[in-house]
This record gives C-alpha cells, structure tokens and sequence, in this order.
C-alpha cells in the first residue's frame, strides 16, 4: 500500500511539481522528507509515530559508543566499524530484541546474528567478501531502548579516514570533501531527520570548518545540539576551553544551534553538571513531528501542492488576458503576429495544468486510501 504511495508522490506528483515555479522553495524538500518517511515506514513500520534524531558527524568521532552510552544498551551498536562498511542505523523500543534490513534491493528482512557479522568488517577482512553495500539501512529494536517515543539515527561519517588520498586534484580538501560520496549519503540521511544531534570528537580540539561547512548544507529548520564526546580524553581545563571556544565559533555562523556540551561514553556522563541530551531528547519526544501521522502530512503537502497549480493557472490566465487586451489595441501585424503566438502558448500551458490537477485530484484520493490503510495495519501490529 505504502509501496504505491510512494511511487506516485515520487513519480507523477513529484514531476509535476518541478515542472511549475513555486513561492515556497522548501516545497520540493519538504515532499522529499514525505517521501522519506513512507519508504522508512514501508520497509521498517515499526518507525510509525516516532520522532527520528539524526546522529551525525566525522568518522570517528564516536557515534556508536556514544549512541551505546545514551540509550542505556551496551554493545547494541559495533564500534569497530571501518568507514566503508558503516551502514545508517535506526535505534528503537521492541517489546524483544530484533534485528531488520532493507536492501538495495527494496526488500525487508529479518537479520540474525551470523548476518549481523557478515556485515562487519572483521568478516570482510576474513573471507574478503562483503555484504554491507547490499543493504540501505538497518533497524535495531531493544526492550531496554529508554525512549518510547523516538528512534535514533545513526549514520556513517561524512568523510573516510582516507579523504586525504582521494581529494589529491582538488584545489579544496574541505571542498572536496563536502561533495564527497560519503557526504552525500550521509547528507540525504540527515536533512529526512526531525532532529539532530552533531557529535564533534574533543581529542580534536574546537569544531572545524569542514564540519561548519558540512552543517550549513543541511539548511537545518530546528536547533541543533553539538556533543564533544570522548570528553575524558581531555583536562576539565582544556574541556571548557574546547566548548567555550566552539559555541563562539558556531554562532558566528548562521547554523542553528542549542547548545554545545560534552560527554563522556566510557563515564556516560554529561560534564559541568549540564543536562542539555536528556533535555534536548524530551523535546524530541515531546513534539509532534512523529506523532503527525503520515496522512496529515501529505494532506498538507497535497493542499500546498494545489495552491502552488493554482497560483501559477491563475497567472498563466491572467497573462492570456493580458494579451486579448493588448490583441484589442494595437494593429501592428507584427505585434499581432507575437501576442497570438504567445497567447496560444498561455492557452495551451492552462490546458497541460488544468489536466494536470485533475490527475493530482485523481491520484490525491487513491494516496489516502493507501496511507490509512497501511495506518491502520500498522496500529494493529
């Protein structure tokens, strides 16, 4: 059901959509995000109602082990994982421990603990076979995941250990590396998020001008939260130093942030006496972007979707009337001779856009008989 929402948000409706300028510019984005949401929900509906918080950074900055701390699940994420076979992973409540794929391949399933190695790279390594660049995404549930409310996003670094290697003929490293393939995975993950939580590694010092950058092509809507981890690695001295001078550094930049704080994975212990994660978590949880089901927001979307048609039929009218009107003035024949060639244009575009949202009206009913039933299969579950 889900399956053919998607298809037609992304292929009908979505063509449509780029084929008109529009006023609101963070329309097409904001229909991707949709379009992220039902193929999350397609494959993992388990997701149904949550509020997803982006997990993201460096390679190398401690995500797992910091997502290990914060959940309260030892050991539910690897931390040995290379660069190239990190794979985005939910984090979620499950009445029992389980485990689930979705693979390039567009298929769902149960994973078990001999597929969960062959997707490390000590199994790799070993066999020098690999399976993680068959899968998209994985979907972790725990009966201890403290948050009922909200799944965990954790996605690959942006960079590879080895960007230095493979950025040799660009004039920028950092450049290069913001338009990296890593980049823009783990670009695409992040901005579908509802919140996200920006982990900066404190043995490195103050926040960089890659991760800055990095951060201003997410065009982020909310605050985001900046963590120092591996913040026992350092002095409280130096610590306070690192948060004061990258929360400076960050709000001379037009990013959005909440706060900048530092924790400690092996402690699991937020420093200074701060609470700002649990703090920025129950905000998460408490908001209303999961809980909005998926058909109140495509009911919005659509809605917007219409009155973006109308606004431009209205204009693409009003321009052939514009032209009768000047048709009616003039007797210049080769003035005549433009403003019929350009009126038939404005006829036949009003033409293409009447059909057009006669097929959104016909599609529009179809979506939401699917989104509520698969709504309702998913309640059931």
């Amino acid at each position: 059901m889900l399956k053919s929402t998607l298809w037609m948000l992304k292929g009908p409706l979505l063509d449509d959509l780029f084929r008109i300028p529009i006023q609101d510019k963070t329309l097409y984005g904001k229909v991707q995000t949709l379009c992220a949401k039902i193929a999350e929900q397609t494959y993992f509906p388990y997701l149904a109602g949550k509020t997803i918080i982006g997990v993201g950074g460096k390679f190398s900055t401690g995500k797992s082990c910091f997502l290990n701390a914060l959940t309260g699940c030892d050991n539910l994420l690897p931390t040995d994982q290379k660069p190239t076979t990190s794979i985005p992973t939910y984090l979620t409540f499950g009445e029992a421990e389980a485990a689930y794929a979705y693979s390039v391949f567009d298929k769902s399933f149960l994973v078990d603990s001999d597929m969960m190695h062959a997707l490390t790279h000590a199994f790799y390594d070993k066999y020098k076979v690999g399976f993680a660049k068959s899968i998209r995404k994985l979907a972790l549930l725990h009966p201890g995941f403290r948050y009922n409310n909200i799944a965990l996003l954790d996605t690959p670094g942006y960079n590879k250990a080895d960007a230095k290697s493979e950025c040799v003929e660009s004039s920028s490293l950092d450049e290069a590396i913001i338009n990296s393939h890593d980049a823009r995975i783990a670009r695409e993950h992040l901005q579908n998020c509802d919140y996200l939580l920006w982990l900066v590694s404190a043995e490195s010092g103050i926040i960089n001008q890659t991760d800055i950058d990095f951060l201003k092509t997410l065009s982020l809507q909310r605050p985001c939260l900046v963590v120092l981890t591996k913040a026992d690695k350092k002095t409280p001295e130096s610590l306070q130093d690192i948060v004061r001078e990258t929360k400076l550094l960050l709000e001379k930049t037009d990013i959005p942030i909440v706060d900048v704080t530092a924790f400690s994975s092996h402690d699991k212990v937020e420093y200074f006496g701060k609470t700002s994660i649990p703090d920025f978590i129950k905000v998460a949880a408490e908001s209303h972007d999961g809980k909005e089901n998926i058909l109140a927001q495509t009911q919005t979307l659509l809605e917007k979707w219409k009155d973006a048609f109308a606004a431009f039929q209205d204009s693409t009218d009003q321009g052939s009337i514009t032209c009768q009107k000047m048709l009616q003035e003039t007797w210049d024949p080769f003035a005549i001779t433009s403003l019929v060639a350009l009126n038939c244009e404005y006829n036949a575009q009003s033409t293409s856009l009447i059909h057009t949202l006669n097929r959104i009206q016909s599609l529009e009913n179809k979506i939401y008989q699917n989104i509520q039933r698969s709504e309702e299969h998913t309640s059931e579950l």
